[in-house]
């Protein structure tokens, strides 16, 4: 049985691995990028594949933080005379925490580029950022949804505050001026081995609670969702504003398309007839 493959792939969004990111609505992108090629406007929308791309190491990333906490919490077997110490889980977690951070934001920067450049807003530069107010609040007015998320979402966004929930301040804090000061609590409370402070500049030495810290699940699934969100906001808007432009609109494509990911793959041996390739399988990191 042979597989034909097609002449194009069916999405603008290279390098994308869309079985990481089943959030997505990903018949939405297929019909975007229809519009988009349609029309010639693929570099138009090059901000937006960059934002979905960062997203999806957010989500690697969140993985990653989960995986570590999980796995230290699962070697507690209750016995009173038995005291855990990983440091190296605890620094992958941190590194996983400020990775998940750090993209979450570059997605926001890449977003904002995108909305500023689709919308035709005017700004330029570093005014092209929702931490800034001004460009929020002229995103907002070009788009009632947007200005719903934004004005519910503000402390996520907001610069220069001491919560851990702000995305933005996260960044900085642990960025620029610090890191993720986690500590490594044993036995594991109701919050994890690893959980997250409330306040960025807080050093705890003792035993967490939900009142004052996160576990790793709740922080990972607070920023990660709100990206998601907001890009599901962006991408019917950028549906609707491209489908405007064409007289007719092409038909949608079926629903439920399967979910095709475009990565670069090179084979560094020659194929012949005489020297075929008889398997094609994935790797251990995909194939989980």
């Amino acid at each position: 049985m042979s597989a034909t493959l097609p002449e194009k792939f069916p999405h603008i969004f290279l390098e994308v691995e869309f079985q990481l990111l089943p959030e997505l609505n990903y018949d939405d992108l297929i019909f975007l990028s229809l519009l988009v090629r349609a029309q010639h406007r693929d570099r138009m929308y090059a901000a937006l594949v960059d934002a979905v791309r960062k997203i999806q190491w957010m989500k690697l990333s969140s993985i990653d933080a989960v995986t570590v906490d999980a796995t230290l919490v699962a070697q507690y077997d209750g016995s009173p005379h038995v005291v855990l110490n990983d440091p190296v889980g605890q620094i992958r977690h941190a590194k996983s925490l400020l990775e998940l951070i750090s993209q979450g934001k570059a997605a926001l920067d890449s977003l904002a580029v995108f909305l500023n450049d689709l919308l035709a807003l005017g700004y330029s530069g570093g005014e092209r950022d929702f931490r800034r107010n001004a460009f929020k609040t002229t995103v907002g007015s070009a788009h009632a949804p947007l200005k719903t998320f934004l004005d519910a979402e503000s402390q996520w966004l907001q610069l220069n505050n001491t919560a851990s929930t702000s995305i933005v301040s996260a960044r900085d804090e642990w960025l620029h001026r610090g890191f993720p000061d986690v500590a490594f609590m044993w036995p594991p409370t109701e919050v994890g081995v690893l959980p997250i402070p409330k306040e960025l500049t807080a050093r705890t030495t003792t035993a967490a609670i939900r009142a004052t810290h996160y576990s790793t699940q709740e922080f990972v699934e607070y920023h990660f969702s709100r990206i998601i969100r907001l890009l599901e906001l962006v991408v019917p808007m950028a549906i609707d504003i491209e489908a405007g432009r064409m007289s007719p609109t092409p038909p949608r494509p079926p629903h439920g398309q399967p979910r095709i990911s475009a990565v670069k793959f090179c084979l560094t041996k020659a194929i012949t007839i005489t020297d075929p390739v008889r398997q094609l399988k994935l790797g251990p990191f995909s194939a989980n």
